[in-house]
């Protein structure tokens, strides 16, 4: 699988903690190529979480989505032209979501098969 090494931002920000100790305010993520397809992060009720998503040589992401908009909503998510992706997340409310993107293989429509990626969100009072 090609990789992109070129991206300066730190691998993440933010990841599963005990009750209580999420962090609030603005909490980055960033996937880069050749990290896992799935990932925890726990933030606190009134948090925006800031995902970018890097994307390998010949990959596109699609947008994030949520599949529990009472609990975590995106409130913007847009594919760059080089076929990165970044969303802000705003977790409104208590309990766990999972956050989801794919990425798909621009050179070849019979290429290489789409890929899941999928983020649990796990909001906390």
């Amino acid at each position: 699988m090609p990789t992109d090494q070129t991206s300066p931002e730190p691998p993440r920000q933010g990841s599963a903690s005990p009750a209580g100790s999420c962090p609030g305010g603005l909490v980055s993520f960033v996937h880069h190529p050749g990290d896992p397809w799935s990932a925890d992060v726990c933030v606190a009720v009134g948090a925006r979480l800031r995902i970018t998503l890097r994307p390998a040589r010949g990959y596109r992401w699609t947008v994030v989505r949520s599949t529990d908009p009472a609990v975590a909503a995106v409130t913007s998510s847009v594919v760059e032209p080089g076929g990165a992706a970044t969303a802000t997340v705003h977790a409104v409310g208590e309990g766990s979501v999972i956050l989801r993107a794919t990425t798909a293989f621009t050179g070849d429509p019979y290429g290489p098969p789409t890929r899941l990626w999928q983020l649990t969100l796990h909001v906390s009072p």
